[in-house]
């Protein structure tokens, strides 16, 4: 893979430690008033990390719902009840009508 170096000519844009000056770049002075990072995560960073951990590891599928209808797509003894679907469809759009228009 190559490296596209085309945007290091651009006025301001510059990669990190580096210091644009008038259209140029100058690399960082080494003296103690150089540039330094830091990151500090909030609490609630912290929290939200660790639920979505605890997320990923919940299994939302019921697997033995899902196989049971897989069976009866295969044996043809499967059943679509029309009037629940049509009502469900009914229902989403209201929804979805509701959230367009506040």
């Amino acid at each position: 893979m190559k490296i596209d170096n085309t945007l290091n000519s651009l006025t301001g844009v510059r990669g990190k430690g580096n210091v644009a000056v008038k259209g140029k770049s100058r690399e960082p002075r080494s003296d103690s008033g150089g540039v330094h990072d830091s990151v500090n995560l909030s609490s609630d960073s912290s929290r939200l990390q660790a639920l979505e951990a605890a997320l990923a590891e919940i299994d939302i599928e019921d697997t033995d719902k899902i196989e049971s209808i897989r069976q009866a797509i295969a044996s043809g003894q499967f059943q679509v009840d029309e009037e629940v679907v049509a009502e469900k469809m009914v229902e989403s759009t209201i929804e979805q009508l509701r959230h367009q228009n506040p």
